[in-house]
């Protein structure tokens, strides 16, 4: 027994579907994986960006003491 060419195309073409899927979700998982790259990339520079900051918080404070800085004019107030 052999199946109609209409039932061999409906076949083939659902399977070229499966195919198209597949590459699609994988390019996608690619992508995803990208993302996170990306992602931790930036967690990791925003953490040396708040290192930077604790440290010239701390040195401004051991050098003027607490206090606030207006850096439109640069004027240092320290805290009462």
């Amino acid at each position: 027994m052999k199946f109609s060419e209409e039932e061999l195309k409906s076949i083939k073409s659902l399977r070229d579907e499966y195919s198209e899927l597949s590459i699609a979700l994988g390019q996608l998982e690619i992508e995803k994986l990208l993302i996170k790259s990306k992602e931790d990339n930036l967690h990791s520079i925003f953490s040396s960006v708040l290192e930077k900051e604790r440290k010239i918080i701390q040195d401004l404070n051991a050098k003027y003491g607490v206090g606030s800085l207006n850096l439109d004019t640069g004027t240092f107030t320290p805290n009462p």
